[in-house]
């Protein structure tokens, strides 16, 4: 697939004369109006990110500064390089200020160029990468299709040949200095929101920081330590002088509460990654001045129900009852959280979601009437595993499932080394909490982990129309998403409880404009090369 469409000829409107009695044609009126509309979104984005000159001289106006130092406290410890395998927060934060991918996401749905200047598609199963020239890595090496061959055979090598990302990766060939191939096994329309996550590294680089092999706009001198490290914005830096934060350090808060208290009272962090860590030493970061910023996820919480193993929940009637029977914001409040009430797996950002399914309204009248239509006038038994930090939500929903007759018995688990086996791999369970965030801002990602191959659920019309639509470029790609969505909540596969939120917490946040992208809801989804700071100017 080509990434620019070739343009369409437009019919150009007869002008109307000033003396003309006719009334303008309505195709005209349409030009007028959009022109109109351009010209003040034109304005308007210059307004949001130019520097914009003040249009009287007592009207104040906005400018966006570079910010010289942000420190972001973080509740974890210890930093993992790429490419070593980690999904933790600091990981994450850390590798995407220092390494890049070939396109990246931009306003959380768009995958845009990144060290890639162009792609095209031969075929639905080739794709082609022109690489932007003279870009430097870290180390002082030009990028080439070498470094990019080496970084899928290194992503291989750390994460396994059946990774996500590059599972359907057959062979990668530099053409060229300039130009990667990449065919897939078969057509992957998702190849580019996967590629945001495979990074290039420089393949000639063999010192001892393997920080130095990156592109990105940060780079560091040194490994980081078990608790701090410190990028400093990349003078050679591709797309330019990096504009926004000069110097990004990322550390651990104090674990020892009067350490804390002092750090909070000194304002040595601008940012903190959440608020639990502060809370459960009964701490109120408020009252040091920082605020509570919440901010919406694309990750769905919800209750797994296994309808592979013999038992009630095999009835669709059970499954119906146990979703009219929970009230979300009675959950939400018992959970302390905020968040929003879901109605299918997927978030609203992510293509796939189908606009059409409504959740429907808490009804536990109803819920008892199915359980007695499905033979359980007297009540059934059910447990629901979960892990530690969900034991407020577990509790809630036993209560509420319980005022419909349905006994809850809670199985808590505090490793994940015990809970994820259990619900994923050993078909053992009834019910469990659980949340899913999709790594590739696409609906298959999210259908595939909870209905293909899964312990839990088994139809194969749905598995097989989920691996199709991994393989489809047209329109219908969509559409078949939302009608495999529309079919799992008709058939209650699970019950989607609610779009979570993420709370962050800041000082002096109103002062910053940034973007978080899709592939991150919190620190992690932020450009630190484009975070400002606001400054109005008379």
């Amino acid at each position: 697939m080509n990434q620019e469409e070739p343009k369409q000829e437009q019919n150009k409107p007869k002008p109307i004369t000033k003396n003309s009695t006719k009334k303008p044609h309505g195709n005209y009126l349409m030009w007028v109006v959009l022109a109109a509309v351009i010209s003040f979104l034109v304005f308007l984005t210059f307004v949001v990110v130019r520097n914009v000159q003040p249009q009287t001289a007592t009207q104040p106006s906005l400018q966006f500064q570079p910010v010289e130092q942000l420190t972001l406290g973080m509740i974890s410890s210890g930093f993992n390089l790429y490419p070593q395998n980690s999904s933790i927060e600091n990981d994450i934060i850390l590798n995407r200020q220092i390494f890049e991918g070939l396109v990246r996401f931009e306003d959380r749905t768009t995958v845009v160029p990144l060290l890639a200047e162009s792609w095209s598609n031969p075929d639905t199963s080739t794709w082609v990468f022109k690489l932007k020239p003279n870009i430097a890595f870290h180390s002082g090496n030009i990028l080439t299709a070498d470094d990019v061959v080496y970084s899928v055979e290194q992503f291989k090598k750390y994460h396994g040949e059946d990774a996500t990302y590059i599972s359907t990766i057959e062979s990668v060939e530099a053409t060229d200095p300039q130009t990667v191939t990449i065919k897939t096994t078969a057509p992957d329309p998702t190849l580019l929101s996967k590629l945001t996550l495979v990074y290039i590294i420089d393949s000639e680089y063999s010192g001892d920081n393997p920080a130095l092999a990156g592109t990105g706009p940060y780079l560091t001198d040194s490994i980081p330590t078990e608790e701090t490290v410190r990028l400093t914005a990349f003078d050679n830096y591709h797309n330019g002088p990096v504009g926004g934060v000069q110097t990004l350090t990322i550390t651990a808060i104090p674990t020892e509460e009067e350490e804390l208290r002092s750090a909070l009272e000194q304002h040595q962090f601008d940012y903190i990654s959440t608020l639990s860590g502060l809370t459960n030493v009964g701490i109120d970061p408020n009252q040091y001045g920082y605020e509570t910023i919440v901010r919406e996820s694309i990750s769905v919480n919800y209750l797994g129900l296994n309808q592979a193993k013999d038992g009630p929940l095999q009835n669709e009637s059970v499954r119906r009852a146990i979703y009219l029977g929970i009230d979300v914001d009675e959950l939400l409040d018992a959970y302390d959280k905020t968040g929003t009430p879901a109605s299918q797996p997927v978030t609203v950002d992510i293509p796939g979601f189908n606009p059409l399914i409504e959740r429907p309204a808490h009804n536990p009248e109803e819920a008892k009437e199915l359980l007695v239509e499905a033979g359980y006038a007297d009540g059934l038994d059910l447990e629901l595993t979960y892990f530690v930090t969900a034991r407020l939500a577990a509790e809630n929903i036993k209560t509420q499932l319980e005022e419909l007759g349905i006994n809850v018995t809670l199985d808590e688990h505090d490793s994940g080394q015990t809970i994820g086996p259990k619900v994923f791999a050993s078909g053992e369970v009834d019910m469990f909490f659980s949340g899913y965030l999709p790594d590739i801002n696409d609906a298959v990602d999210t259908l595939s982990f909870m209905f293909v191959d899964s312990p839990n659920y088994s139809n194969q019309s749905i598995a097989d129309q989920i691996n199709q639509s991994s393989t489809i470029f047209s329109n219908q790609r969509l559409e078949l998403l939302q009608s495999i969505a529309d079919q799992l909540m008709k058939d209650v596969a699970v019950v989607p409880l609610y779009v979570s939120d993420v709370e962050l917490l800041g000082y002096n946040d109103s002062d910053y404009v940034y973007e978080i992208d899709a592939n991150g809801t919190a620190f992690e989804g932020i450009h630190y090369a484009e975070f400002y700071k606001k400054q109005a100017t008379e």
